[in-house]
């Protein structure tokens, strides 16, 4: 078996992608920020399924693991709108805030999992549709979605993130439009409006607008482009449901050089490095900001106090730091 250098170097900065993107989960979840929470989870969730396939399949095709398979295509299905729903989600946020309209946490939380969440599992339910066999096996790449492409491939699968980029962006240009035009009344609101809690989380809410404009400018010409990479590939017309399902359960496996095709090259390399830089970009926000530093420094005061303690053999002062961890998670 001779591994592939790219898929190595892939790998790697797959496992990296999945680790930095949780860096910051913990305050934005004792913030309650369902949309960069449900952002981090899928972009996090994405990169640990394009790890596996590339750590397992670099150098092979064989078919090693059925139920893996199919969950993990499930997941790259998901992934075609769970980036775009969750951006959606914090775009939305944002007009609220700067229109003073948001509502109770309770409902906002409940609408961002409808969007954030149900979208794409909805997107995974109506795929079905569309999908000739269970899976394929690239060599190299490992598991993916046996998605036909046919007429109601594009309203099903591929118009997902375009249309959810495009609402993602209204929200967007809504949202710069309304606090520019207010932007003094950001210095003389009262406390007890949304517009003093954007004066007090500036910094914040700008790097969540960046990211969005970033998500959305990456997400337009990318899923345009697999699509129209996908009309010239592989484009089947629609025939009937038993037609496009006689051989669901036939798995087919694809080497390298089969499928290493200049225009499947290209549309398999962006799909799944885009869910890396979208780790990578939301670490960069998020993960080297102030607050972030704020909440190193308080890991790395309580584990240096934990090491010593350790070195001190003291199962007193362990108990004694480990409540201190607790307590300083639930202040924070």
């Amino acid at each position: 078996m001779s591994l592939d250098t790219t898929t190595t170097v892939f790998a790697a900065f797959a496992f990296i992608g999945f680790v930095l993107a949780l860096v910051p989960f913990y305050w934005h979840y004792k913030a309650a920020n369902t949309g960069t929470c449900l952002y981090m989870f899928w972009a996090s969730l994405g990169c640990l399924n394009a790890f596996i396939n590339a750590v397992v399949w670099n150098g092979n095709w064989t078919d090693h693991a059925p139920v893996w398979c199919d969950i993990s295509t499930r997941i790259i299905v998901a992934e075609n709108s769970a980036i775009p729903a969750s951006t959606l989600c914090i775009t939305r946020r944002l007009y609220h805030i700067a229109t003073n309209t948001v509502g109770s946490k309770r409902r906002e939380a409940i609408i961002n999992f409808s969007v954030g969440l149900g979208l794409p599992i909805f997107n995974v339910a109506l795929t079905y549709i569309v999908q000739g066999n269970r899976y394929y096996i690239y060599e190299d790449l490992g598991c993916w979605p046996a998605i036909i492409t046919t007429q109601p491939t594009y309203p099903l699968f591929y118009a997902w993130p375009i249309a959810l980029g495009l609402v993602s962006a209204g929200y967007g240009v809504a949202t710069m439009y309304t606090f520019i035009r207010h932007r003094r009344d950001i210095h003389n609101v009262g406390s007890d409006t949304a517009m003093e809690s954007f004066r007090l989380n500036k910094s914040l809410y700008t790097r969540l607008m960046i990211l969005c404009c970033v998500d959305v400018t990456l997400t337009l010409p990318i899923a345009s482009y697999i699509i129209y990479a996908s009309t010239r590939n592989a484009y089947q017309p629609w025939v009937s449901w038993g037609f496009l399902h006689a051989d669901f359960t036939h798995i087919y496996t694809l080497t390298a050089s089969f499928w290493r095709t200049p225009q499947v090259w290209a549309v398999v390399e962006v799909s799944r490095w885009s869910n890396t830089l979208n780790a990578f970009v939301f670490f960069a926000l998020f993960g080297l900001a102030q607050e972030a530093h704020l909440h190193y420094s308080l890991v790395y005061k309580y584990a240096k106090r934990l090491g010593s303690s350790w070195r001190e053999g003291s199962s007193l002062h362990l108990s004694r730091y480990a409540l201190l961890l607790i307590l300083a998670g639930n202040c924070h």
